[in-house]
């Protein structure tokens, strides 16, 4: 079904396909609720250590939002801008994140389907055992998924599980077996973290998402963002959606016409890739976008963590038209995919 004029006319409603819980919480939130805790008796010793350092690092919200927003040399060293917040994110505080993300979403993004990714075992207890932790994520989950009803707002908040590049096997393997049981509350699973490490793990991810596809469990992976080294075309089989996938289309544009054929969707987000120093300016997006269209390869923009380079779904959306990379009727089709592609 290709949309139409009028179509796009009538759908004034935007879905967000790549959205990192980590990342989705505006500074100005994350500064409050660090204000708001300090003195919480509530919150473990760790909690509000490490609310204390980050209010004597960032001593101002100007201060705490510059550091978020500022372009890093490299994507390692932009994931760990992800290290600041998921200590803060436990099964206590989901609540008061939750309210706002869903919140944000509707008012400012007019967004009706947002799916957020986490890893769960980064949201459990740092001082217990792994054995601890594995047996905690449940709990991180079932927080996550009763903090994002949110019936006020309306905002369809699907929840997506990370697998982790820097995590153990027997981790990522407890993370799939969590994704399967409970799967009233999990729409699918990604593969996340360090580039670099994936591909050192490549027999592990595969054996992973080969058990979620068995199991007819949805899944994306980051895939290609900043170097066409990290092209893994034997992740594809298992795949409905690629996150980021931007060098694919520049470096091996002769994988495009099986991706095409798979309708494999890919999750871009330019802001990201300006941010994470992967490319200066968009100009590769442009063409990488003009590879797609001419495979015919489905794909919807994303905002990935907006929390951190400034922009939400709307702006992205401007941002591709300003510079080019999709047209009007581009962006009908971005929309229309953004949620015909949705677990």
């Amino acid at each position: 079904m290709k949309p139409t004029p009028a179509r796009f006319a009538a759908t004034p409603d935007y879905a967000d396909l790549h959205r990192h819980l980590g990342g989705a919480v505006h500074p100005k939130i994350l500064y409050g609720y660090l204000h708001d805790h300090t003195a919480d008796v509530g919150l473990t010793p760790q909690e509000r250590d490490w609310i204390h350092g980050l209010l004597t690092r960032f001593p101002t919200y100007e201060s705490l939002r510059g550091y978020f927003s500022s372009r890093r040399a490299t994507l390692a060293e932009y994931l760990e801008l992800h290290k600041l917040v998921e200590p803060l994110q436990t099964p206590g505080a989901m609540a008061y994140f939750l309210y706002r993300i869903a919140r944000g979403a509707r008012v400012f993004e007019h967004a009706s389907l947002l799916e957020l990714r986490f890893c769960p075992y980064l949201r459990t207890d740092p001082s217990a055992d792994d054995k601890a932790r594995i047996t905690h994520m449940e709990a991180v989950i079932e927080a996550v998924a009763q903090a994002a009803r949110q019936p006020e707002f309306a905002v369809d908040i699907r929840l997506l599980l990370c697998l982790h590049s820097l995590l153990p096997d027997a981790v990522n393997q407890a993370t799939i077996d969590l994704a399967l049981r409970r799967r009233d509350l999990v729409r699918g699973i990604d593969i996340a973290g360090p580039e670099e490490r994936v591909a050192e793990r490549m027999p592990h991810f595969v054996a992973c998402l080969r058990r979620a596809t068995e199991a007819h469990l949805s899944a994306t992976a980051h895939v290609a963002e900043s170097h066409p080294r990290y092209i893994h075309s034997e992740l594809f089989p298992y795949l409905q959606r690629i996150g980021h996938g931007v060098q694919i289309p520049l470096h091996r544009p002769d994988l495009l016409a099986n991706l095409s054929r798979r309708r494999i969707c890919f999750e871009l987000c330019p802001s990201t890739y300006l941010q994470t120093g992967t490319f200066t300016d968009l100009r590769p997006v442009r063409e990488a976008i003009r590879r797609l269209d001419d495979a015919d390869v489905p794909y919807c923009f994303a905002t990935d963590n907006p929390a951190f380079n400034g922009r939400y779904l709307q702006a992205e959306y401007e941002l591709a038209l300003e510079y080019d990379l999709i047209n009007f009727q581009g962006l009908a089709r971005c929309q229309w995919n953004a949620f015909a592609y949705a677990f």
